[in-house]
């Protein structure tokens, strides 16, 4: 496995399925830490972003958990999170970011 983390950006209804790492904040990001496939990939958001306050507010729900994330077209929810209960596998990334 790679000590690289690659950043990805998702496009509008793209899921993106691993096991979530971390949720980092620091001043102007929160970055999701993913685990998919054996490759650690990063999702950062603005931290002042509808995203990100959700991520906050979920944070200690999901890490540590195999979850799907969705990008939404949806200003008032632009993304949705679920956790999966079945996790017989790591994750996938149906898109190329």
């Amino acid at each position: 496995m790679s000590n690289h983390v690659r950043e990805v950006q998702l496009d509008v209804w793209e899921e993106i399925v691993g096991r979530c790492n971390k949720v980092s904040i620091d001043g102007k990001k929160v970055i999701l830490f993913l685990t998919v496939r054996g490759q650690e990939l990063r999702i950062a958001f603005n931290s002042e972003s509808k995203e990100a306050i959700a991520l906050r507010k979920i944070r200690n729900k999901i890490v540590g958990k195999r979850i799907g994330l969705l990008k939404t077209d949806d200003a008032v929810r632009p993304i949705a999170v679920r956790i999966i209960e079945n996790d017989h596998k790591e994750g996938s990334h149906d898109g190329s970011n």
